[in-house]
This record gives C-alpha cells, structure tokens and sequence, in this order.
C-alpha cells in the first residue's frame, strides 16, 4: 500500500523511543538470561536429558494450547487500536475472552492427549500435563493485557510482569531442587505459578474496568483475530511443531539436547523483540504509509543486531553448554549451529511481521506462516530417522528461512520501499553505541532508492 499521494514512503523519522528499548533489554537479560537461564540450569542438572525432554514437551503442549485459545486478539488489537473510542473497550474485553478462550483451548488438548493420542508422546503421566493445562487461561489473558500496554506505549509494564513471573519460576525450582524435590511435575508446576504471578501483575498495570466491557466490540475483535489465526497458529506451531515430531519419532533424551538448543537461540532475538516492541505503538497508529516508513527504520536496526547476537551465541556455545549444563547436553551444539540462519532471519523480520495486520488482507498475510508450517512438517518426518535433532532443526530453519522471506517480499511489494532500505549500514552501528546514552535516537534519513 502506497504512503500519501501515492507515493512510497520515505523512511526518516524517529526510532523508537531509546529509553524503553534500552529499559526492555536490560529487563530482557535478567528475565531471560540471568532467571530464566538459571532455572533452565537448575531444571536440566536435575531432570537429565530424559527429563528436560518431558518437561520441554509438557510446556509446548502448554503453549501450543496458548496460541489456539488466543484467537490471534493482539492482531486484532493492532488492526483495531486506531479507533481511540474502541481502546477502553478492547482493555476490558481482554480478561473475559482470554479466560474463555484459554479454558477451551486447554479442555482440547486434555481431550486429545488423555484420549486418542495418549501414547503419541513419551509422557510419564497425566498429572504434569494436566498442571500444564491450567495454567494455559492464564497465559492467554497475560498476552492479551500484554498487547494492550505495548499499544499504550508502557512497554516497562509489560517488562515489570515478565519479570516477577520469572523470578517467582527461578525461586521456585531453586527451592525444589534445594530440597531434592524438583521432578518434571514440581518443574511444570513451578511454570504454572509463574504465570499466575505474571498475569496478576499484568492486570494491575493494565486496571481494565467492567464498565468498560462492551460485546460490539468484543464481535469486532474477534472476527478480526479469526481472520487473522490461521497464520498466527501456524506461526507458532512453526516454533514449536518439531519439538513434538521430534518427541513422537526419537527418544527423550534427544528431545532434551533440542530443547536446549531451541531455548539458547531464541535468547538471540531479545534484541529484536525489544526495538519491535518498541516500534509498535507508531505502527499500530496514524497513517499506513508512516507505519510502513518506521517499520524500515526499525528492520534495519533489527538485522544489525539480529546477525550480531547470532554470531556471538555461535562463537560461545561449544564452551558454553557441556560446562554449564553438562556433558551430556554436548549434543545440542551442532542442533544450535543449524538453528542459527533461520533465527536471524526471523529476528531481523520481526518488525515487519508486526506491521503486517496494517495491510488488511489477512488471508494473504497468513499464507507465509502456513507454507512455512508446511514445509518444516514436510521435511522433519524425512529427515529425522537418517539425522536425528539435527535433521529437525534443518527442517525448522528451511521453514523459518521461508517465512522471513515471504513476510519481507509481502512488505516490500505493499510498501513500495526498496530492499536496500532494510539493509543497515554505518548509522545502526553507530546508533547501537549510543541508544544506552540518549533519551531518544534519531536514525540517520535514508531515500528508500
């Protein structure tokens, strides 16, 4: 979609404010790297491979369930967010919606993992997965009251909530493990109490009020995120799909090695998350063609820091993890090495996926995520049995490769913005020096050319 009069935009405005990218980074690093990376520790020493297998299988069923029960509403909520009358309206829906939505989700699952595909899994019990479940309505509402601050721009609270859930998930398996308890149930459970935590957290911040509820709106928003959730399912499933072919075809233990390997190259994509996060409020407002001119902006930014914090997780990993969690986690490097081009990708993409919804075809906008489902679903059965977890993770990166590119050429072609305006050059460098300096950060004005 052309900018005005139509012609294509010219990216050369401001980037988002400085302070919250630097606020959501440093949050970014205790939250996920100093809580989350010691709970994974914790987790690993204790369950073993076999275990942490379970445990990552338990919290992707989990989380699979999250995805389907949101409805796609933060899409919703951006397509939606320009009509100011519509904002309270859309805070105060989002509690009940979310509590229905999840609850439904979560019966879904149960029924069909403690029913026909019991044995699909290798699962030790029902009693994790059923705690697992509960705590799906849960996560869905904290995305839900998420997507509502980031569009009011107090992305610090958004911040503030992830944080406590994850301190209270860090203290809780220190404490279980402390004590000998921590199995893969008290693991899921530890899991479900920091999503409780978040989303009380959340809903403080956010003080949706009842008054505020109205069901045109809620129609509204629902039709729209419908339109949008067969892309966002797919998506998600994108991320988390070979985990559970994986489980269904290889023992637990390489199941655990993969986990790991997932979980250390999404810590790549704080960087990229925190500027998209950002970024937006200025997407989600005023005309298209100024979304689409910020959004080129914020993908350069976003590449420079993509490819970097790849690259240093590469550089790091074969010390990094036989000596934090062990020898017998050595197989998840060459699983994190196939991983990498695909994670780059997809953070340097992050802001324009994000920007997407504005275009209203969500029907178009869906079909990246599904052939790039398709794809990782196609090849991970073939090439597990001759690779193992490295062959997943070939079949994830090819899905992963796919869908950046067909988000950007989407982007492009609706844009009018030539490639190069993607590509950073000596200005990110600079800005990436000084972001943590500035209250606010002017990137260098580019012709779209």
């Amino acid at each position: 979609m052309p900018g005005r009069a139509g012609h294509p935009p010219n990216p050369r405005a401001v980037s988002p404010p400085a302070r919250q990218v630097a606020h959501t980074l440093v949050v970014y690093a205790v939250t996920r790297v100093v809580l989350g990376g010691t709970a994974g520790v914790i987790v690993a020493r204790a369950l073993g491979p076999a275990g942490r297998g379970e445990y990552a299988l338990l919290l992707t069923v989990a989380t699979v369930a999250v995805c389907v029960g949101q409805l796609s509403l933060d899409q919703a909520h951006v397509a939606i967010w320009p009509a100011a009358r519509a904002r309270p309206a859309v805070a105060a829906n989002a509690v009940p919606i979310g509590l229905a939505g999840g609850a439904a989700a979560a019966a879904a699952a149960a029924a069909i993992l403690l029913g026909p595909a019991a044995d699909l899994l290798p699962l030790s019990g029902g009693a994790p997965l059923s705690v697992a479940l509960l705590a799906v309505p849960g996560q869905v509402i904290v995305g839900h009251l998420n997507s509502v601050l980031t569009l009011r721009g107090r992305v610090e609270r958004v911040n503030w909530a992830g944080l406590a859930g994850a301190v209270a998930q860090c203290a809780g398996c220190g404490l279980l493990a402390a004590a000998g308890l921590l199995t893969v149930g008290w693991a899921v459970a530890a899991w479900a109490a920091s999503v409780a935590v978040t989303a009380a957290v959340a809903l403080l911040a956010v003080r949706p009020r009842p008054a505020d509820l109205d069901a045109r709106t809620a129609r509204r928003t629902l039709a729209t995120g419908l339109r949008h959730h067969p892309g966002a399912v797919a998506l998600f499933l994108l991320f988390r799909v070979d985990v559970l072919i994986l489980g269904a075809l290889a023992p637990a233990s390489a199941v655990g090695g993969y986990a790991l390997a997932v979980a250390l190259m999404e810590l790549t994509r704080m960087a990229a998350d925190a500027i998209a996060q950002a970024a937006l409020p200025r997407q989600a407002d005023g005309e298209v063609g100024d979304a689409f001119a910020h959004t080129a902006r914020v993908t350069r930014l976003a590449v420079a820091v993509s490819v970097a914090s790849v690259a240093l997780m590469c550089a790091a990993a074969p010390a990094l993890v036989p000596l934090v969690y062990g020898p017998a986690f050595g197989a998840a490097v060459p699983v994190l090495f196939t991983l990498a081009p695909g994670l780059c990708a997809l953070g340097a993409s992050r802001a324009i996926a994000a920007v997407l919804p504005r275009i209203g075809r969500p029907l178009a906008v869906s079909a990246a995520p599904v052939a790039a489902l398709a794809l990782c679903a196609g090849l991970a059965p073939a090439l597990i049995p001759g690779l193992g977890a490295v062959g997943c993770a070939v079949a994830a990166c090819a899905g992963q490769l796919l869908l950046a590119a067909l988000q950007v050429a989407w982007f492009l072609r609706a844009s009018r913005i030539s490639p190069a305006a993607l590509l950073p050059g000596a200005a990110e460098a600079g800005l990436l020096l000084g972001a943590l300096c500035r209250p606010r950060v002017r990137l260098a004005r580019r012709a779209p050319g």
